[in-house]
């Protein structure tokens, strides 16, 4: 079976991180810390109506401290996880993969491993700006630049399977 199209593809830290971004807008799943602020800020408001305390001010600093440690938290330590989590991958951390694309299956080689997945077993294929994302299942994908594509492949990897 002859190749159709051929792309390489690097797993930088910039890539990896935003590739978790995408996935975390993607997926629009409440994290345990956002659910922990809405929920503490409806505790602290109902107590706060409750103590009779119920002030403008009051309610403001609450509100505004409690947004203040969920950007804390979104900016500095998701970010800091993904570094980690990138960091602590060894095979892929800046590996180069080749994706060789054919009529029924695509394969990925690099340097380590190589793998073959039928179409047929491709859990969704997202579509950025820039990139396409190849997901295995809800958390396990592999990225393409859509600027290492060639002629036609991005219209190839839309027809695999419907873009979201």
């Amino acid at each position: 079976m002859d190749v159709l199209y051929t792309v390489k593809t690097q797993q930088t830290y910039d890539e990896y991180k935003k590739y978790n971004d995408f996935l975390q807008k993607k997926t629009k799943k409440l994290g345990l810390f956002r659910t922990m602020l809405i929920i503490g800020y409806v505790l602290v408001s109902i107590l706060m109506f409750y103590l009779e305390m119920y002030k403008f001010l009051t309610f403001f600093i609450c509100f505004f401290a409690l947004y203040i440690a969920y950007l804390f938290y979104y900016k500095w330590a998701r970010g800091r996880n993904i570094k980690k989590s990138y960091e602590s991958n060894k095979l892929g951390k800046d590996s180069v993969a080749t994706i060789d694309f054919y009529e029924d299956h695509f394969m990925v080689t690099d340097e380590h491993n190589q793998g073959t997945v039928p179409y047929d077993k491709i859990y969704k294929i997202y579509e950025s700006d820039t990139n396409f994302y190849i997901m295995m299942s809800k958390i396990s994908g592999i990225g393409i630049v859509k600027d290492n594509c060639p002629d036609g492949l991005c219209e190839f990897i839309r027809k695999i399977k419907k873009t979201e």
